[in-house]
């Protein structure tokens, strides 16, 4: 069980809560991040910028699934 549950938004589903996340995948309830709250999703296409680290981690806590 990871500690931190990181979601990539995608071109077609923006996610902004974790409800929504849940709704798109149910399984992820079980994870030990998600019973625990700490989910955080990217803005899209956030994973094309890996060379922008320091700006994928501020957007990453600025965008905490509620």
């Amino acid at each position: 069980d990871a500690d931190v549950l990181i979601y990539n938004s995608t071109a077609s589903v923006d996610v902004q809560t974790t409800e929504e996340l849940l709704t798109l995948c149910p399984q992820l309830a079980d994870f030990k991040a998600v019973r625990e709250g700490r989910v955080l999703c990217t803005e899209q296409s956030m994973f094309q910028l890996s060379s922008a680290a320091a700006e994928m981690i501020s957007s990453c806590i600025g965008r905490k699934a509620s």
